[in-house]
């Protein structure tokens, strides 16, 4: 709750996780490749209300999104290896470089762009 109330505050919250999988649709990897840059680079992710259960009940926080400045397709030569496979669904694996973290931010706008 304290991570939440930073970020809405417009304080950046360092996220406990080390990881991030996506899961990338069949037919979708060749394209899903080609987007993501080869070097470290930022990504945020959106994808509406933040999800919070406290005491047994279920709320919805809206207006944050979780941020990484540097982040790296860990995976990518085995993804690579398995383009041909065109019918395969596969996971992704994000991880923020050394010395940084996943931060949850406050989204300012429906684009993704984060508050200052």
């Amino acid at each position: 709750m304290l991570t939440i109330a930073d970020a809405l505050a417009g304080r950046p919250a360092p996220l406990r996780f080390q990881a991030l999988t996506a899961t990338v649709r069949a037919g979708h990897l060749g394209s899903f490749l080609s987007k993501i840059p080869e070097i470290a680079a930022g990504i945020t992710i959106s994808h509406g209300d933040y999800p919070l259960t406290l005491f047994g009940r279920d709320y919805a926080v809206p207006g944050l999104a979780m941020r990484s400045p540097k982040t790296v397709l860990v995976n990518r030569a085995e993804l690579i290896a398995i383009v041909a496979m065109q019918n395969a669904e596969c996971e992704a694996r994000f991880e923020p470089e050394p010395g940084t973290s996943f931060l949850l931010v406050r989204g300012v706008d429906s684009k993704d762009r984060l508050a200052e």
